[in-house]
């Protein structure tokens, strides 16, 4: 009876503690999004650009946007092109003349990663490019020399043109919440992992419980789990090396490599008999590992149409919530073919 009052007990305090979290981190989401939308330099401009015989007039321009107080900020950047005969490249400069932020295309409406700004005065530039030989300069002088510029189709001289375009250039203050979001998600995850276990438990049975085989066998996934974190971790270091496109930002990536050696330890432990528990619960944890793994793809979805999810071609921290989801499923598809397996040897007579 005093076991079964504690199990409840530990449930109610679970819940209490989730839900005081959760209040807690939106109130402060709310509290510093108002401040950021209160952190916003902006400006906008039309300007008129002659193209004749492949060549812009003017060739470039620039504006000045003021940074009246320092923090973390991303660029927004959009203009649309009513024809496509000519590039425009976009390049803010501090005041150090170091580029913080670059963009090209005939149209554009696109958002940097988060960076941190001084309170100062930016030049935003604005390159006109007409031809393939200012392209392919514009590329090696502020995207990289191993960076492989997309193809575009430059017309020739008999389509001169005169077009006017509106641009608008913005930084926008970010929230203060990287930090204490990773908190709040540390501490909201620490709180569902004990509900969770307690959960899965088996009646009012104490702690988890193991024999001497599934030890062996947990220590041997952790064994294969470390290697393949230190593999991954390898083979990041090499792409960077060799100047290889990053599929990911570094949080991200960090992240992926984490969970990439966690399912490897949870994989093995399910194939080898060592991850559910004596006194555990299969049904409630394989329901749970499926609900878990679909909430956080749909989070992931969310992500994806807010446009945080992928910036400048590579995933934001923002994608954990679709490596985790992953992981989830990948973890539940392992019971589900183990489940399967187990079930045809024991048909077998």
């Amino acid at each position: 009876m005093e076991k079964k009052r504690s199990k409840k007990t530990t449930i109610i305090i679970s819940v209490i503690c989730l839900i005081l979290a959760a209040a807690a981190f939106g109130a402060l989401f709310a509290a510093s999004s108002i401040k950021a939308k209160s952190r916003i330099a902006s400006i906008s401009f039309t300007q008129e650009i002659t193209v004749k015989d492949r060549t812009a007039e003017p060739q470039s321009v620039e504006r000045e946007l003021p940074i009246a107080e320092a923090g973390r900020y991303y660029f927004y950047v959009d203009w649309k092109a009513p024809q496509t005969n000519f590039l425009t490249g976009c390049v803010i400069k501090d005041e150090e003349g170091q580029v913080r932020f670059v963009v090209t295309g005939d149209s554009v409406e696109v958002t940097s990663v988060d960076l941190d700004l001084k309170a100062q005065t930016y030049r935003v530039e604005m390159h006109y490019l007409t031809n393939e030989a200012d392209y392919y300069r514009f590329v090696k002088d502020y995207i990289g020399k191993s960076a492989e510029p997309e193809p575009f189709a430059f017309s020739g001289s008999g389509t001169d043109s005169v077009q006017n375009i509106e641009y608008t250039v913005e930084a926008r203050g970010v929230s203060d919440l990287h930090a204490a979001g990773t908190a709040a998600v540390l501490i909201n995850s620490l709180i569902i992992v004990v509900l969770f276990l307690t959960l899965i438990k088996k009646g009012n049975a104490g702690k988890l419980q193991y024999d001497e085989r599934q030890t062996l066998v947990r220590g041997n996934g952790a064994k294969y789990g470390f290697f393949t974190l230190l593999l991954c971790n390898g083979l990041v270091y090499a792409a960077e090396m060799a100047d290889l496109p990053q599929f990911a930002d570094t949080s991200a990536v960090m992240i992926f490599n984490c969970l990439t050696g966690l399912c490897v330890y949870i994989v093995y432990c399910i194939w080898n008999d060592g991850y559910f528990a004596l006194n555990a619960d299969k049904g409630r944890l394989m329901a749970g590992l499926a609900v878990l793994g679909i909430f956080n793809l749909l989070l992931s979805a969310f992500g994806f149409t807010s446009g945080k999810l992928i910036q400048n071609g590579r995933l934001t921290f923002r994608s954990a919530n679709l490596f985790c989801g992953i992981s989830f499923l990948v973890i539940f598809t392992a019971m589900l073919l183990k489940k399967y397996r187990q079930d045809k040897e024991d048909e077998q007579p």
